[in-house]
């Protein structure tokens, strides 16, 4: 630290100590260094002012105060001088001692407290990450003067009896004084800058070293290295353990690395596969993501792929070759994008048989092996690498987490759940535990969806995650919603509503949004991801999804209430096809972008039974999207889309004379001509169909032009 920080330091600590004084003298606020003390001083007041309900309060708060030993810890080890950091304390303790004199207010101080508390964020953690980075002493300190400036706010608030009176709420006039929750961006931002820059001097190093190795003057290669990759998520630095499995899959994918890099074979060979696979929430996707940090070093190369659908694994798939320069993506009509993203695919699979660079695949979300065979080079000069995706406390306190653990069967995504509802709740482990066990034969009798024993277990977790959440009722709508939605990536703004949409107006304000975000992502129910300039996405595991489809088919019409406002999100921004079935290639951004969560939205309504009747309307949106499909190449997805809009149309009476059921017999018949001879017949059925229903909807659109009055 240099000298300019540390009289900083000692500036902030001055001006503090000197306006406590001011307001406490005889409260002993500044000699108090711990949260063991302060909460002997407290006892101590509520024995002096007779208020039994300090101690219940006092109980509540001390939660919360958690939070103050990671700030204050991050404040000794910043500023490197203990009495900065007790300060503090004194500062909570003066506020929490003025409040007990003043009549009425106990609680709502106390709240107003644990609530500021809670908002606190573990920069502990950032500081050992970044600990000689001086960027984060500037925000530190703003964010120690204004925690220090609330305290003394709030004493000099409930010290002028004439102002409190003459106060509807303390709280709205205190709320005012929260700079800090300002500053906390401020300080989040910082360690978020860091962070790039480190990764990207880590790409920089990394690629020196590749160069300095591979130039050695045995080396016939004359052109330099540079590492490429598609991942686009940031590692999990909360990310502990399995040190073994990670070692494993090294010592599997890279058998007897040896320094200096790959070395091409005169014969080919074939790529190594690693699967993991697992149950749901088990942190197959964590563990992968971690491998490819901990190990990037020993490849030259590395590509994520979603595999989970076809339109996302192409569109992935043909990324790799973008980023190695092998295409340029400037198609402007249907031919040339459907080419150039065929074109990608059979050069990025060239490149990875044919290169000498060492490379690695992780297929994320597989279901089915074969549905990769179009992608998976067979022969490599190089044997590259694929991996696939299938699916401190008191002992008292650890024993209780031990059993909790036990319960849930060790999931991680269960036991993150749980510690999001025990965060927010401001609960304890075994009030939890109580109630878990409560729940469990309850909410097993009430289930009519055969699951297994895992999916039972994860589920009255977050059933009681998601009753706690019920009390925010538009939070608790929010996630009912995404539910519906592709679980892997939904783009922030599609959740955004018109203001003129009464069932999703909720949702009509960009604030409220990011604030139901904010909430549903410390309860650790939903992840969001930001890549660069690109708009932020939001992820919901699978199980969770599963298990909120399961809940909504106990009452149909919520279920169909839920639906609805997802619909009316997606209908919003969903581009609509040509009436005539033109190709439009400048719409199919906007199509990709909504796809996977039409797609969603279908299967989750046709699961669990009883399905969601679908309107017509949802019809027509499938019939746009399976348009688009059919012309983007995609025929077996755009099929499905297809197919489903005509039982709609089945489901609902509409008569066969329609444009709508035209233009999908249309689409559908063009469709499955590329399905084998044997689907010819069928084929030609369907086209045959749409020319009748076409004609007649022409011929009677011409009578009423001749008769206006028919």
């Amino acid at each position: 630290m240099d000298r300019q920080d540390r009289e900083r330091w000692h500036r902030l600590l001055d001006q503090a100590r000197h306006d406590l004084e001011e307001e406490e003298q005889r409260s002993g606020a500044l000699t108090t260094t711990g949260l063991e003390q302060l909460m002997n001083n407290l006892s101590r007041s509520a024995t002096l002012y007779s208020r039994q309900d300090i101690s219940r309060l006092a109980d509540k708060i001390q939660r919360s105060l958690k939070h103050i030993q990671t700030f204050t810890s991050a404040i000794s080890s910043a500023a490197q001088y203990k009495p900065i950091a007790c300060l503090v304390w004194g500062g909570i303790q003066a506020v929490l001692q003025c409040t007990c004199i003043v009549p009425n207010v106990l609680e709502e101080i106390f709240d107003l407290v644990a609530e500021l508390n809670n908002d606190l964020p573990l920069i502990e953690v950032d500081l050992a990450l970044y600990s000689s980075r001086e960027e984060l002493q500037w925000p530190l300190q703003d964010m120690y003067q204004d925690y220090l400036n609330y305290c003394i706010t709030v004493v000099r608030y409930l010290r002028n009896i004439v102002s409190y009176l003459w106060k509807s709420s303390p709280q709205q006039a205190l709320r005012q004084t929260k700079e800090l929750f300002r500053t906390h961006k401020n300080f989040e931002k910082q360690v978020d800058s860091i962070h790039r820059q480190e990764v990207h001097s880590h790409n920089l190093s990394h690629i020196e070293d590749i160069n300095s190795k591979r130039s050695s003057p045995k080396s016939t290669q004359t052109n330099s290295r540079k590492f490429v990759s598609t991942i686009s998520m940031f590692r999990n630095f909360a990310f502990a353990g399995r040190d073994n499995e990670l070692f494993l899959i090294h010592d599997k994918l890279l058998p007897g690395e040896a320094p200096g890099g790959p070395h091409p074979s005169s014969t080919s060979v074939s790529p190594v596969c690693f699967v993991l696979h697992g149950l749901g929430g088990t942190g197959k996707t964590q563990t992968a993501l971690e491998y490819t940090c901990r190990y990037q070093h020993d490849y030259d190369a590395m590509f994520w792929l979603s595999a989970e659908r076809e339109p996302e694994l192409a569109a992935g798939f043909a990324l790799i070759a973008l980023n190695l320069g092998l295409v340029n993506d400037d198609g402007n009509s249907e031919d040339e994008a459907k080419q150039n993203q065929s074109k990608a695919i059979m050069e990025a699979r060239n490149w990875l048989q044919d290169t000498d660079k060492q490379w690695l695949l992780v297929f994320d979300n597989v279901k089915e092996i074969r549905d990769l065979e179009a992608y998976l080079p067979t022969e490599t000069k190089i044997r590259g690498s694929v991996c696939l995706e299938r699916e401190a406390a008191d002992e008292a306190e650890a024993d209780l987490a031990r059993e909790t653990s036990a319960i849930v069967g060790g999931l991680p995504l269960a036991i993150a759940t749980i510690g999001g509802y025990i965060k927010e709740s401001e609960s304890f482990i075994v009030e939890f535990l109580q109630i878990m066990k409560r729940s469990s034969n309850a909410w097993e009798d009430t289930q009519h969806i055969k699951m297994q024993h895992y999916e039972k277990t994860s589920g009255i977790v977050f059933d009681i995650a998601l009753k706690e959440l019920s009390k925010y009722p538009k939070d608790r709508k929010l996630v009912d919603i995404l539910a519906f939605l592709n679980p892997d990536s939904i783009p922030e703004g599609i959740l955004i509503a018109p203001h003129n949409s009464e069932e999703v107006d909720f949702l009509s304000s960009k604030a409220d949004v990011l604030e139901m975000i904010r909430v549903l992502r410390r309860r650790q129910l939903i992840k969001r991801e930001t890549s660069g300039s690109e708009e932020a996405c939001l992820s919901i595991h699978r199980s969770l999804q599963r298990s909120i489809t399961v809940d909504l088919t106990r009452a149909c019409d919520h279920r169909w209430r839920v639906y609805n406002q997802a619909f009316l999100l997606l209908r919003r921004g969903m581009p609509m096809s040509s009436p005539i079935q033109d190709p439009e290639p400048e719409k199919w951004p906007q199509f990709q972008r909504y796809t996977p969560q039409i797609l969603s939205l279908r299967t989750h309504c046709l699961w669990p039974e009883p399905p969601v009747e679908f309107p017509v309307d949802f019809a027509h949106i499938l019939s746009d999207m399976g348009t688009y499909m059919w012309h983007a190449g995609l025929v077996d997805n755009g099929s499905e889309a297809l197919q489903t809009a005509e039982n709609i149309l089945d489901d609902r009476g509409v008569e066969e004379i329609n444009p709508l059921r035209s233009d999908i017999l249309a689409n559908l018949g063009a469709a499955s001509r590329f399905s084998g001879a044997s689907q010819r017949k069928e084929s030609m059925n369907r086209r045959v169909e749409a020319l009748k229903i076409r004609r007649e909807v022409s011929r009677r659109y011409s009578e009423e032009e001749a008769d206006p009055q028919q």
